[in-house]
């Protein structure tokens, strides 16, 4: 008995222009989010050096808590919208609390548990045609595959 080959349907491949579009849309939330740490840095340093505002921590803490949270829906939201690339992006960041604002893994969090998989079938064939080698069969290479 044969086995009967199973036809999987490869998403359609971006153009150069969609690719540099989805870029430019990351790009144009990601500039303005990293900018914000730079100026709330500048303005806490103009009203503790100029205007001699002293701050406590905690209050420091608090608008340093406001930041991250703004950025982290801004980013959370054009992430949303992109998929693809950005989502894993976002999962490795969600991952990563020692690097991460909590505001930010909390956030991005939801990209590594409310998705829908993509089909087993499908990774398979991706596996299958930019892995492995000409004549190379899957069973030969990977003994399970989940």
């Amino acid at each position: 008995a044969t086995k009967k080959e199973e036809v999987v349907e490869f998403p359609p491949t971006s153009s150069a222009t969609d690719r540099l579009q989805r870029a430019a849309k990351f790009w144009s939330s990601a500039v303005p989010i990293a900018l914000s740490y730079f100026s709330k840095s500048g303005e806490l340093r103009i009203r503790e050096n100029i205007l001699g505002e002293k701050l406590t921590d905690a209050e420091t803490e608090l608008i340093w808590e406001d930041v991250h949270s703004k950025g982290a829906r801004e980013l959370t939201d054009v992430i949303t919208s992109l998929k693809g690339f950005y989502v894993k992006t976002a999962q490795i960041i969600a991952s990563r609390q020692d690097l991460f604002p909590s505001q930010y893994t909390e956030a991005l969090s939801g990209f590594t548990d409310n998705l829908d998989p993509m089909p087993a079938s499908l990774a398979k064939a991706v596996v299958e045609k930019e892995l492995l080698h000409r004549n190379e069969l899957f069973e030969d290479v990977f003994s399970e595959f989940d």
